[in-house]
């Protein structure tokens, strides 16, 4: 629903991978195995290139060459120093539920600096000819010093109570969502979509022209057809 495209760059094997992919609900084909830290930067310069603006969330030393190049690095809190210094947001409690909380914050924030921003525009834009006595030839209106003084402190105290408004945020409802024992069962009895690709970079064929290494389908007791393309094992 905040018009994101995930994907997954994995250090990990290709049967690991696509479960935990599954459970997050990211499609296979956005879902990279057995990748080395320079082939997770690779593909973040690729979507660069594409014209995407791209967020990195990473915990390890392989992550930090990707979270610096990334347009906006999250760390989580509890991953290495080298990818913390490397990321520009911290998740302090090292919840990945808090990635999409960051975001809508951000959002929520960018849109109230557009509205001081305006405020201040029209307010300096009203007040400003008023006080060098625009108005007075022809209405004979005019602001004292002293009025004027305390309308320019006036502009900068509204601005700073707007601001001050955010601290009301709530974070949405679904982000309190909690993923127990219960949730997960729930999840893996739920069929995914088929005939979808993971990307296997440590296969042959990725690594010559980047195309899958093997092809996965799921079926309604899970994997149904899995291929590596490094060893020709199902």
């Amino acid at each position: 629903n905040m018009g994101i495209k995930s994907y997954m760059l994995s250090g990990d094997n290709v049967k690991t991978a696509a479960a935990v992919a599954r459970l997050c609900g990211i499609p296979a084909d956005q879902v990279f195995a057995n990748c080395l830290p320079k082939q997770k930067s690779n593909r973040i310069q690729r979507l660069q290139d594409a014209g995407e603006v791209v967020a990195m969330v990473g915990d390890g030393i392989n992550d930090s060459p990707a979270l610096a190049l990334a347009d906006l690095g999250i760390a989580v809190g509890a991953g290495t120093d080298i990818a913390i210094k490397s990321a520009d947001v911290v998740l302090v409690r090292s919840n990945l539920m808090d990635v999409p909380v960051m975001l809508d914050l951000a959002r929520h924030t960018l849109r109230r600096i557009r509205l001081n921003l305006f405020f201040s525009f029209i307010y300096n834009l009203s007040c400003i000819p008023l006080a060098a006595g625009l108005f007075y030839p022809s209405m004979h209106l005019r602001l004292p010093p002293a009025m004027a003084g305390l309308l320019m402190s006036l502009s900068s105290v509204t601005v700073v109570c707007s601001s001050l408004l955010l601290r009301r945020y709530q974070r949405p409802r679904l982000m309190d969502m909690e993923f127990g024992n219960d949730s997960l069962a729930a999840l893996k009895s739920q069929p995914a979509a088929g005939g979808h690709e993971v990307v296997d970079l440590e296969s042959p064929v990725a690594r010559k022209d980047n195309k899958p290494g093997f092809n996965l389908g799921w079926g309604r007791r899970g994997y149904t057809r899995v291929r590596d393309g490094a060893n020709g094992e199902p």
